[in-house]
């Protein structure tokens, strides 16, 4: 493919497995959720995204504090 000659191979893995597998995740996400709801589990529907949403910030913020405490 020609257009390999210009992305060097670290963007191209970059691109594949970081964008892609971040649009695959969401995607997988945005699945399970709306399938929670449509199965009329509102309760679940409900509560995974909010439990993944705090569980995401406070692994950001542990993130934040272990880089400080090792700077």
């Amino acid at each position: 493919f020609a257009a390999r000659a210009f992305i060097s191979s670290t963007a191209q893995l970059f691109l594949a497995v970081g964008i892609l597998g971040g649009f695959t995740t969401y995607s997988s996400f945005n699945h399970e959720v709306l399938e929670f709801l449509r199965q009329g589990q509102w309760g679940r529907g409900l509560v995974y995204p909010a439990l993944t949403l705090l569980g995401c910030l406070g692994m950001g913020v542990l993130g934040i504090w272990v880089a400080d405490k090792l700077s």
